[in-house]
């Protein structure tokens, strides 16, 4: 209903980004009484016959710089402008398809991205609590992080629909996110310049409010495709496996590597070989010293802590150094 639309509205942020059509996230807010009639019909009129209106559909991508040559594209980072309008229908559908299958518990516990009252925090919670169990068990917990590459830009369509319909999505729903996904545009603007349209075929909408969750709900089943301890973040995954025989650990680390690589592969996804990591958790004396970082937090073999310390520090002593300059 209308209050609905309007508290949606009043949520977005004071962003001054233009979309396609030249409408900011300020922009709107002033103006919602006089549109919020006009644009409460159209948005039931949408979700009422399953079509998501091709004009919200085509997306403004403006690099931004990073550091490094300013000549090479891959030290820009690509900032997705959708149509403001669109940010609020999605946040709409996604408040209710979210309440769905969170309330139908169809989403398995394994997934902590994007979903209300979980974050990376209780993600990296819930792996170091493994390793802990595992130390007071005195086993040793093979754990293997999977990197996917551009994960969410090359999800196909039809396998996402098919899945949403699995959850029991259909009939005017189904048709709405078939046509939210299809016929979509993007195009890269910087400054006054602008390239040519080029039609996205393949991935959920960068920069949109709807993509992220329906990565989640994408990337779901993996979990009961394993045999062992498994943990999603978005598109990061952490395989785990624990045991006082580092023979077995061997055995079955490979056997969830196959597993976790041939659902990827069936579902048209990539692991990134040289972002993905190993390491073996271990109190042993003759165990191998190595740290990895999960989720901008720093892991050592023993769980000791002291890479993330120092990695903190270091941090640290660039601010206080760069707060001297300022008060000198």
């Amino acid at each position: 209903n209308s209050v609905d639309i309007h508290n949606t509205v009043c949520r977005l942020s004071n962003s001054k980004s233009e979309d396609v059509f030249g409408i900011s996230n300020f922009v709107l807010k002033k103006v919602t009484k006089e549109i919020l009639y006009p644009l409460t019909i159209v948005i039931n009129w949408m979700l009422s016959v399953g079509v998501y209106p091709q004009c919200l559909k085509t997306t403004v991508t403006v690099p931004v710089y990073k550091k490094g040559d300013k000549l090479n594209v891959n030290n820009y980072r690509p900032i997705a402008l959708v149509p403001v309008v669109s940010k609020v229908i999605e946040s709409l559908i996604k408040y209710q398809v979210e309440c769905y299958f969170e309330h139908n518990h169809l989403l398995l516990s394994e997934q902590f991205g994007f979903r209300h009252n979980l974050s990376t925090v209780k993600a990296v919670e819930n792996i170091v609590s493994y390793i802990i169990n595992g130390f007071e068990d005195r086993k040793e917990i093979s754990t293997l992080f999977l990197d996917l590459s551009k994960a969410f830009d090359i999800v196909p369509h039809s396998e996402l629909i098919e899945k949403l319909n699995h959850y029991g999505l259909e009939d005017v729903e189904l048709s709405l996110f078939g046509s939210y996904l299809s016929d979509r545009y993007q195009f890269v603007k910087i400054s006054d310049q602008r390239s040519d349209l080029k039609r996205v075929t393949r991935g959920v909408p960068q920069g949109s409010v709807l993509g992220p969750f329906l990565f989640v709900v994408f990337i779901n089943d993996l979990p009961k495709f394993l045999p062992n301890k498994c943990v999603l973040y978005a598109d990061d995954t952490t395989l785990m496996y624990s045991s006082r025989l580092p023979e077995l650990n061997l055995i079955m680390m490979n056997y969830m590597k196959e597993r976790s690589y041939l659902w990827f592969t069936a579902n048209s996804l990539r692991v990134n070989e040289d972002k993905s990591e190993d390491i073996i958790f271990s109190l042993g004396a003759n165990s191998v010293n190595k740290s990895v970082k999960l989720l901008g937090l720093h892991l050592d073999s023993k769980l000791t802590w002291r890479t993330h310390t120092d990695a903190l520090c270091t941090r640290l002593s660039r601010v206080i150094f760069l707060l001297k300059k300022l008060k000198t």
